[in-house]
């Protein structure tokens, strides 16, 4: 290796007159720990004989006099014995002198302490001679007269009297910490002294020698020739270097030093890398002519420059460059982008998105990395890898993402591209909070141009300290002069804005810390007005047009002139809207932020863009984050009261967290019905975690393995039934019960002991168990995918927690039947519930039969044996000659047990040897007749009984076991064989305990009635056993009957709409074909599942109302017509809005297709020929042809007209019969009700037509159950009394919510001023409330009946609870809220809130001391509960029908006429 450096300087044609080593920015530890590569360097610079040793300053990495001395004993270590030792001359940097450590010290001083410690002969100014040649040595504070360095006007002298000594031509070294500014790499500002340059290009012989800006020696921009000469040494520590002009953040190593040889006409400049003593590149030395003279400089920087840009860097031939989608769950985080590396001139990638804008390209994110030309040529990689952040981009929008290769002089060569459509989705929020929060030291930047044409909704809560401080909430400045934009302003304590000029509104108030308000704001050219929870503040007319420039900060002010924003508050953001004009002059909605949590962090998450906002630093010490409430953690809220019905299961994603509220420690028993939907990765259904220990109760990993963590035991198990790791059944429920006793854990599923542990660890994590995901780190971690049935937690013997799937308000939830509550989880809704469970406990409902069409059958769970016995209703309704209906075959010979078997038209049966019971070929046993038969084949005897009659009663006294099971609809077998055509009524399977002759102990086994069973997707025939509770499934979806269920006749009322939650089909009769045409107005209920409003599917598609999500979908036929809806107008999707009510028309013709929704052609057309669907057009969902249901509907229907090519075939009204909803066909006179389960209560909406109201029976109330309101149009204000007799429903205390109920209230703001409850409860507490004043201390007992009276007026406030006053109140502000009271609910704004559980008895109203309602609970003519206003003589009517009402106090006067409002 020696010999290698020596000859390759041998090289240089003869001995230089000088050569000195030259290393810098060592950056050694306090105690020297980090020598290795300074001993490296210096044993190089001995091998090759310096003469002189030159450091370019920041030895230590601060003040560090060991730092200094343990280099200067490796120094003499190195050097020992060396004749003659190099000289030393030293730089001092700014590490050096001005960093920590320096105590009382001044900088002169720290300076000459550092040069002694290193025996330098030098001082920090200084003039030195070597072999002939001058150095200069410089200061790093130049400039800095006051500490006792050099001013400018000396370095100047210095350096020209430096070069007068010299001579002209002769180089004269310049050796000094910080370069000049705009010469080497990383000197284009602060880095880089702009002084030096200016006087160092007076003097063309000066080399420069520096370091500071560190980076690699692999790269000639280290090496500077103009009007003089840069030589910079990098570094010999870690570098970041700039990317786009901002510092990287990756540290890099930099092992490089230079050895010098100063001849008589050159200076050539070696680069070594210490590591392995080998030189960089040496074909390339950096080389500087003397004299030097600019123009003809081997490395003029200019010329360099120049010849870059006329050959950039270029990719080869053929490069491609790779996008690949980066997920995490259902996360779109990133693209990692994959390109071929450049392998010779390029220093950076410059790396753009790009989307398509205005017919070209135009970039909307980039960002730069570093090639690998700073390694070795052995280590550099043959791709280059970036993963690109989603964070910045839309979903649904097509995306070109450009790779170009950057020069080390900044030159761009030709891009690679490829391109990508990001998803509907990308980076969903882990769960959405109440609020984020901004110490004043963040902000929220929204991405929205602060300009004229804006306005906002803020929900705002402002920290008292700031309340007096000038702050700003949402706001923009172009500059200094009045272009002021502030959508929301404080100052002085006031509200304030700001349009050009500064608007402060003192007329408001002063406003209050802590206080929610809502401030709604409008900043346009002709209108400007501010309103806080709903009073305007005010309204101007400035005629004006504004444009900032600059984004609209939240928590802060865009001062776009200015480094930083300016006046940041201290405030809470519940929720932020902004809506901007477009060309048109219309406003359209730009962002709708909802506070959220992603990993732990607090963000915004917009529903418009779909993406999250975040936190940003106001200034370089504030941490960037927003603050989270303190209660975040407590993931999942809950509703009081009972759900709306129970389903079979509620589903997550992998986006749901539920915290159970129990204590993660020993003593916890959790018992779960769950089925995994997804098999990769770990998920957690039940758990807790902290850094040191788990409480990993239901945990899965990869490929079905159950693990398990409790306290300090972290592991897997095995099975005691097969010796291996315990796994999870696939595709199929797991019933697991985990106790975590003291001293006792044990895991059980379905029934067997899968793990057993006696830890005596007391466990006890300090934090709750979290189901569907667990806790760990703070926030929710394994996410999982699965179905759940059922939870129930114990803690220490005592059950805390029974949760039941169900249904509330539309949404999956799980009903708490300890806590009497529903609780939701936090992130999304569960992405899907089962069907709604019947009083059997299933999820459908009962049908006549079920039937096989040759190809399902269905597995009994009974071994197919002697000692059988079934009781059969049964039909064939086709098939061959031989096809059984229930029977199992052991193997070839004569193991047959066939209960019932046809074949040639003949009664048989199977026990051993086949056996006929009656004559063939007579069609005695005929396709389409219903039998009853009774078979019993055991030892001894084989009866068969068909409809009473004996077919035969045999004696054989063998006994057989199949081993295999029975199969219903097919023999078990090898497989299924003899499928059958065929209907099952109904079947019992007895067995006896043996296949013994003399056994007939029969006990049942099965009792199976035929289901119609919703699996929360599709609803498919199936058998109900009423002994165990299972339901058994065909192989294949078993066919169910005809849906129709007709009445003549008239309804009792028509309502306004009916709704299935799921589990309904109503079939219209009209033949889904070419020619349909249809009509209506109806209404989504949810927005995540796959569902049909109305369609056919049998073999052909004809899907006329269908979502996915809440994208709109339509089929005619098969192929081109069949796809998702685009809105004709804009050419984007069109999508369906769950919760609002639709119109639609859909027409599919013979020649023209078409799908109007909501007044805009979404679906256009022209397939010819005819499209038959094989069946009738089905209403909440699709069926086929055997009438298994897919896709299942939670929609409402308003109405709905059918038409068949041309002629009105249905005119479909909603209606109400016999308390059951259904459809009324004027057409045909007759109602439609649906398949499956009825339509009742909070499923039907109020009655339209007054013939039905006329007001029968008192009744004693009628109640509500938080499912229902009623509006009693009387406006909430002052001067209003009521009087309300009231039983409350509510249970007791909650972890997830609070029991806030509204039993006659409303309010026009979100918080504060104009709350104007009359009668509410909250927790158990009567909780009145005029204005911000209220009562809330007098408990009230729940099931006991109350009589509330409360007064309000402007000036006296009264509540009498049971004839006891329980609040007083003087508040003189009169309050009109311009909002109806609700019963049952408090008007928030036209929105019931806080909805009650409870009876009403009755309600009186006043205002002005004037009677305005008189509220009797009545029975109408055909048995509808609704309100009789006796004082008017009308009938008000719930949301929906109420079902729920007392008993009958007696019969109102005939004769009674009544209004309807």
């Amino acid at each position: 290796m020696v010999l290698a450096m020596l000859a390759a300087f041998g090289a240089m044609a003869q001995e230089p007159a000088l050569r000195f080593g030259f290393l810098t920015d060592t950056h050694i530890n306090a105690d020297g720990s980090n020598l290795d590569r300074v001993q490296k360097a210096l044993t190089l610079f001995k091998t090759n004989n310096v003469d002189l040793v030159v450091h370019g300053g920041d030895l230590c990495s601060a003040f560090y006099p060991g730092g200094y001395a343990a280099y200067s004993n490796c120094f003499e270590t190195v050097f020992a014995g060396a004749e003659p030792v190099p000289r030393k001359i030293y730089a001092v940097g700014n590490h050096d002198t001005q960093d920590n450590l320096l105590g009382g010290t001044n900088q002169i001083t720290a300076a000459a302490e550092v040069l002694r410690i290193l025996g330098a002969e030098n001082l920090h100014t200084d003039k030195r001679t070597v072999n002939g040649y001058t150095f200069l040595v410089m200061p790093y504070s130049l400039g800095e007269t006051e500490q006792g360095f050099l001013s400018w006007a000396e370095y100047e002298a210095a350096v020209s009297n430096a070069c007068d000594e010299a001579g002209a031509g002769m180089p004269v070294f310049v050796l000094e910490h910080k370069p000049p500014q705009n010469t080497v790499y990383n000197t284009a500002s602060i880095w880089g002294y702009q002084q030096s340059k200016e006087i160092l290009s007076k003097y063309p012989q000066v080399v420069e020698l520096s370091g500071h800006v560190h980076g690699s020696l692999r790269n000639d921009v280290f090496f500077w020739q103009g009007a003089f000469s840069v030589v910079n040494a990098c570094c010999l520590q870690q570098w970041f270097g700039l990317l786009d002009g901002q510092s990287d953040t990756t540290a890099k190593d930099s092992n490089g030093v230079l050895l010098v040889d100063v001849f008589a006409d050159k200076i050539v400049i070696a680069r070594w890398d210490v590591r392995d003593g080998t030189e960089i590149d040496p074909e390339h030395r950096w080389q500087i002519n003397l004299p030097h003279a600019e123009a003809t400089a081997a490395f003029n920087r200019t010329n360099l420059v120049a010849a870059e840009q006329a050959n950039p860097p270029a990719f080869g031939e053929g490069a491609a460059l790779a996008v690949a989608a980066v997920t995490s769950g259902s996360d779109t985080t990133g693209y990692t982008l994959t390109f071929p590396q450049v392998a010779t001139n390029a220093m950076t990638y410059w790396i753009e998105v790009q989307e398509h804008v205005g017919g070209m390209w135009t970039a909307v994110a980039h960002t730069e990395i570093f090639s690998d030309y700073w390694k070795a040529p052995s280590e550099r990689s043959a791709t280059a890898t970036y993963t690109f952040s989603t964070s910045d981009l839309d979903v649904n929008t097509t995306y070109r993402f450009a790779v170009q290769p950057v020069g080390q002089y900044a030159t761009k060569g030709a891009a690679i591209t490829n391109e990508v459509t990001t998803p509907s989705t990308l980076i969903m929020p882990d769960f959405f909070v109440d609020y984020v929060q901004a110490s004043g030291g963040q902000y929220v930047d929204t991405k929205v141009i602060g300009r004229s044409g804006t306005k906002a909704e803020i929900d705002i809560s402002i920290a008292p300290s700031d309340i007096g401080n000038d702050r700003a909430v949402l706001d923009a400045r172009k500059d200094g002069t009045d272009s002021r934009f502030y959508l929301f302003h404080t100052s002085a304590g006031f509200a304030a804005y700001g349009y050009g000029v500064y608007n402060l509104q003192s007329a408001f108030g002063n406003l209050k810390g802590d206080y929610r308000y809502l401030v709604e704001s409008e900043l346009r050219a002709g209108l400007q007005k501010l309103a806080l929870n709903g009073q305007t503040v005010a309204t101007q007319s400035d005629a004006t047009a504004y444009d900032t420039g600059a984004n609209l900060y939240l928590f802060a002010c865009n001062y776009a002139t200015m480094s930083t924003p300016q006046w940041p508050i201290k405030a809470k953001c519940y929720g932020l809207k902004i809506w901007q004009t477009d060309a048109y002059g219309d406003y359209q909605l730009a962002r709708d932020f909802r506070p959220c949590v992603k990993a732990g962090v607090g963000g915004l998450y917009d529903t418009v863009s779909k993406r999250i906002f975040y936190g940003n630093k106001v200034n370089s010490y504030e941490p960037a984050a927003l603050t989270l409430p303190a209660d975040w953690t407590k993931w999942g809220t809950a509703v009081p009261g009972k759900p709306d019905y129970f389903v079979e299961y509620v589903e997550s994603n992998g986006r749901q967290a539920l915290d159970t509220g129990v204590r993660a420690r020993t003593g916890v028993k959790a018992e779960a019905d769950i089925r995994w939907m997804n098999y990769t990765g770990e998920q957690t259904f039940l758990g807790a975690a902290t850094g040191t220990s788990s409480f990993y109760m239901m945990h899965y990993v990869t490929w079905l393995k159950m693990w398990v963590g409790y306290g300090a035991t972290r592991t897997y198990f095995n099975d005691p039934g097969t010796g291996s790791t315990a796994l999870w059944a696939p595709d199929a429920y797991n019933k697991v019960t985990v106790d975590f006793s003291a001293g006792a854990q044990s895991i059980t599923r379905n029934g067997t002991n899968v793990w057993s542990f006696a830890s005596e660890e007391a466990v006890d994590l300090g934090c709750t168990v979290t189901a569907f995901a667990v806790r760990r780190f703070g926030w929710p971690y394994y996410w999982s995918r699965v179905r759940c049935k059922g939870l129930k937690m114990w803690l220490d013997g005592t059950l805390v927690r029974d949760f039941r799937p169900c249904m509330k308000g539309g949404r999956p939830g799980l009903y708490d039947t300890v806590n009497d509550e529903v609780c939701f989880p936090a992130g999304e809704d569960f992405s899907g519930a089962g069907g709604p469970l019947n009083a059997e406990g299933f999820a459908g409902h009962f049908v006549d039969y079920v039937a096989a069409t040759g190809a399902q059958y269905v597995d009994l769970g009974v071994r197919g044996r002697s000692g059988t016995k079934v009781e059969i209703d049964m039909m064939y309704t086709g098939g061959g000659t031989d096809t059984a209906y229930i029977g199992a075959r052991k193997d070839s010979g004569n193991t047959r047990v066939f209960p019932l078997h046809r074949s040639n038209q003949a009664y048989a049966y199977g026990y051993g040897t086949f056996n006929y019971i009656s004559a063939q070929n007579q069609n005695l046993f005929a396709d389409g007749v219903r039998h009853k038969i009774v078979s019993e084949l055991r030892a001894g005897r084989q009866k068969v009984v068909v409809d009473d009659v004996v077919m035969c009663d045999n004696s054989n006294a063998a006994a057989y076991d199949t081993g295999v099971n029975f199969y219903l609809f097919a023999v078990n077998y090898n497989g299924a064989q003899y499928k059958a055509n065929a209907r099952c009524y109904s079947l019992k399977i007895w067995q006896t305990p043996t296949t013994n002759a003399g056994d007939t102990a029969y006990a049942l086994v099965r009792d199976l009635v035929p289901c119609a069973y919703h699996d929360g997707k599709n609803v498919m025939g199936a058998l109900f056993d009423r002994v165990t509770g299972e339901l058994l499934l065909g192989n294949e979806r078993l066919a169910l009957p005809s849906p129709a269920h007709v009445v003549s006749g008239k309804p009792d009322a028509f309502v306004a709409y009916i709704e299935s939650n799921g589990s309904q089909l109503l079939d219209t009769g009209v033949k889904a074909a070419t020619g349909v045409k249809v009509e209506g107005e109806f209404m989504w209920l949810e927005g995540l599942a796959e569902s049909t409003y109305l369609g056919m599917y049998s073999g052909t598609r004809m899907y006329m109302i269908h979502k996915v999500g809440t994208r709109g979908w339509a089929s005619y036929g098969n192929d081109a017509g069949r796809h998702y809806l685009t809105n004709a107008v804009t050419g984007e999707e069109a999508q369906y809005t769950p919760g609002s009510k639709e119109h639609f028309v859909v027409d599919f013709g013979a020649s023209a297709q078409t799908i109007t929704l909501n007044g805009t052609n979404v679906y256009s057309e022209t397939i010819e020929g005819n499209v038959d669907a094989n069946g009738t057009l089905a209403l909440f969902a699709v069926r086929d042809g055997a009438n298994v249901r897919s896709f299942t509907a939670r929609a409402r229907c308003y109405s709905l007209n059918l038409w068949t090519n041309g002629v009105l075939a249905r005119a479909f009204l909603p209606c109400v019969k016999d308390g059951k909803g259904g459809l009324y066909d004027s057409v045909n006179d007759e109602m439609v009700f649906p398949d499956g389960a009825d339509i009742t209560g909070a499923l039907i909406g109020p009655v339209t037509n007054a013939a039905a109201l006329t007001p029968k029976r008192y009744v004693d109330y009628i109640a509500a159950d938080a499912d229902n309101w009623l509006d009693t149009g009387v406006v909430a204000k002052s001067g209003t009394k009521a009087e309300l007799v009231f039983t409350g429903l509510w249970g007791g205390g909650s972890y997830l919510g609070s029991n806030a109920m509204g039993l006659l209230g409303a309010r026009s703001a979100l918080y504060g001023e104009n709350a104007f409850y009359l009668a509410h409860v909250t927790n158990g507490v009567f909780a009145s409330a005029y204005g911000t004043l209220g009562c809330d201390t007098a408990a009230v007992a729940t099931n006991v009946r109350h009589t509330v009276v409360a007064n309000f007026t402007a000036g006296a406030q009264t509540v009498i609870l049971d004839g006891t006053p329980i609040w007083s109140g003087t508040a003189a502000g009169a309050i009109d809220t311009g909002l109806s009271l609700y019963l049952f609910a408090v008007n928030d704004r036209g929105v019931p809130a806080f909805p009650a559980q409870a009876r009403v008895h009755g309600l009186k109203i006043w205002q002005d001391d004037v009677p305005v309602r008189d509220y009797r609970p009545v029975l109408t003519q055909t048995g509808i509960p609704v309100f009789w206003d006796k004082l008017n003589n009308t009938i008000t009517q719930g949301e929906h029908l109420f079902t729920d009402y007392g008993p009958d106090l007696g019969t109102i006067k005939a004769g009674t006429m009544v209004i309807v409002r």
